[in-house]
């Protein structure tokens, strides 16, 4: 035995309790630590393959919308050549019509015959009329004209008789009163 006395109180095969508290209480932490992390592997697990069912649902969603994109340029691309494929035929057909309009013109003029020309001040005019003609050859009967002044007296308000001959008789009646030389007759 040693010569201090103090190796004779312990057993050799017996360790110290303080050690023994010491390990317990080492295991208990690593323990608690394991269960610690566990745990937290677990919900960033979970979070984990939540994110990445996402990712391909995202994918997938991407995949879709740049499928759908290139069916519509696709789409696009077959309206425009249509687009132009019509305007060249639009563009074709209005040469044409241009080409028989003049050709029709010309028929028309050479075979213009004295009789078919009216001698009428007033014709009647077209309701869908053209640049190069917006009245009829058919002229403005006589009924028409003499309704004509009576009926604009009507649409302004004007009260009294309103006739041809009461517009000319009262213009001129400005006229003279205004100092407008008299030309004589027409």
């Amino acid at each position: 035995m040693s010569g201090n006395g103090r190796g004779a109180a312990r057993n050799p095969s017996k360790s110290p309790p303080f050690l023994i508290i010491g390990l317990l209480v080492a295991l208990a932490i690593l323990g608690f630590n394991y269960w610690n992390l566990s745990s937290s592997n677990g919900s960033l697990s979970a979070t984990n393959m939540d994110l990445q069912d996402q990712i391909r649902i995202l994918t997938s969603k991407r995949l879709n919308e740049e499928q759908s994109k290139r069916d519509i340029e696709r789409k696009y691309q077959l309206i425009e050549q249509r687009i132009a494929t019509k305007d060249s035929e639009i563009k074709k057909l209005q040469e044409d019509v241009d080409k028989k309009g003049g050709d029709v013109e010309r028929a028309e003029n050479s075979k213009k015959d004295p009789k078919d020309e009216v001698d009428a001040f007033y014709f009647k005019p077209l309701v869908n009329f053209t640049t190069y003609q917006w009245f009829c050859k058919v002229p403005v009967g006589h009924n028409t004209l003499q309704k004509y002044v009576k009926r604009l007296c009507t649409a302004v308000g004007l009260e009294g008789k309103g006739t041809n001959h009461s517009l000319r008789a009262s213009t001129a009646t400005r006229l003279y009163q205004a100092g407008v030389e008299e030309h004589g007759a027409y």
